[in-house]
C-alpha cells in the first residue's frame, strides 16, 4: 500500500526562502515510494510522492518563515488519498486552504531567556516568607540560568527541577500556593485539533514562543501534565511522562531505566531523532520550562509582593 510516515530534521538553507522556483531539500525512499521535500521562493514547502503502483502525488503547504540556519522536525505522512506535513509539532495548512497565512519558526537559540535580565535580578529568593517559598523562587532562577546555558546537562537537570515543582508527592508549587490561592494557567500551542491523518510518529511542541501567531490554549496544571508531547508506534507520551523520563532515567535526579512504556518512548525517540545535535527531549524540556515559568510568574510576583 502506498502510505507511510517519515520523520526528518530540516536545517533551513541559506538563503531562505530559496532564490528559485523550486529546490529539492531532501529525497528518501520508503517502501515502494520515493518522498521528496521541496521549497520555493515564497517559502512554501512541498511534498512529492512517487510510487510504482500509483500516479505521482504532490501538495504545496503554507509559507514558512525561518531564520537562515534555523531548524525543525518535520513529520511527513501520506496515503493514497491524503498528504500531510507537520513542522515542530504544528500541522501545516495546504497552500490552497491557508488564505495568506504563513507560519514562522524560531531558531533554537543558545540563550532562551524567560525573563529579561532585570527581571531575573528582581526575583530575590531571600524574600521568600518560608523555606518552601525560598526554594520555589530559587528554583525559578535556577531554571532560567540552565536555559541560558542550554547544555545537554543543564536541560536534563532542568527536568529534575520541573519534577520538584510539579510532580513530587507534594509538588512545591502546591506548597507555596496554599497561602496565596492563585488559579494557575499555562499558555500552550493548541494541541486539541488532531491532524486529518494521524501519523505513526508525531512530536508536539507546546511552547507558543516558537510559533508566533499560532493558536494557543490557556490550561490548568493538571491539563498541562496530561497534554501529549509525543506519539510513536501507538504509544502516547504526556508532559508528565517527558519530565519523568528525563528526571528519573536520564539523570535529572536519577540515572536509570524507564519505568513505563511512555517514558521508554521518550528515550527511544531521543535515540532515533536528534535535532541537529540536540535530543528532542532536550528541546521539549526547554520549551516546557518556558511555559511553566511563564505560568508560575504570577505566583512568584504574589510571594514577592507579600514579603
Amino acid at each position: 500500500m502506498n502510505e507511510g510516515t517519515i520523520a526528518t530534521v530540516l536545517v533551513f538553507p541559506r538563503p531562505w526562502p530559496p532564490d528559485a522556483d523550486s529546490v529539492s531539500l531532501l529525497s528518501r525512499a520508503q517502501g515502494d515510494s520515493v518522498v521528496e521535500l521541496t521549497a520555493d521562493r515564497r517559502g512554501r514547502l512541498g511534498l512529492r510522492i512517487n510510487s510504482a503502483a500509483l500516479a505521482e502525488q504532490s501538495r504545496l503547504f503554507q509559507p514558512v518563515g525561518a531564520p537562515e540556519g534555523g531548524r525543525g522536525i518535520l513529520i511527513e505522512t501520506w496515503s493514497p488519498n491524503h498528504i500531510s506535513l507537520s513542522l515542530n509539532g504544528i500541522d501545516l495548512l495546504p497552500d490552497e486552504e491557508q488564505v495568506g497565512q504563513s507560519i514562522t519558526i524560531s531558531s533554537l537559540p543558545e540563550r532562551a531567556p524567560i525573563f529579561e535580565d532585570a527581571d531575573v535580578a528582581w526575583i530575590d529568593p531571600t524574600k521568600g516568607g518560608d523555606e518552601a517559598e525560598h526554594l520555589f523562587l530559587a528554583t525559578l532562577m535556577d531554571i532560567q540560568e540552565k536555559l541560558a546555558r542550554r547544555t545537554r546537562y543543564d536541560l536534563i537537570k532542568a527536568a529534575g527541577l520541573l519534577r520538584l515543582l510539579l510532580l513530587d508527592d507534594m509538588p512545591l508549587v502546591y506548597k507555596v500556593n496554599r497561602g496565596v490561592h492563585l488559579r494557575l494557567h499555562f499558555t500552550v500551542v493548541d494541541y486539541t485539533t488532531p491532524p486529518p491523518v494521524v501519523p505513526d510518529h508525531h512530536w508536539q511542541n507546546l511552547d507558543p514562543s516558537m510559533f508566533p501567531g499560532a493558536r494557543t490554549l490557556s490550561i490548568d496544571l493538571k491539563t498541562l501534565l496530561s497534554a501529549p508531547c509525543l506519539t510513536t508506534d501507538g504509544v502516547s507520551a504526556s508532559v508528565k511522562d517527558l519530565i519523568k523520563a528525563c528526571a528519573n532515567a536520564k539523570g535529572g535526579i536519577h540515572l536509570g531505566k524507564a519505568c513505563t512504556s511512555e517514558e521508554a518512548a521518550v528515550l527511544d525517540w531521543d535515540q532515533a531523532v536528534r535535532l541537529v545535535g540536540e535530543e528532542p527531549s532536550g528541546a521539549a524540556i526547554a520549551g516546557l520550562c518556558r511555559v511553566v515559568v511563564a505560568g508560575l510568574r504570577p505566583l512568584a510576583e504574589a510571594i514577592l509582593m507579600s514579603a
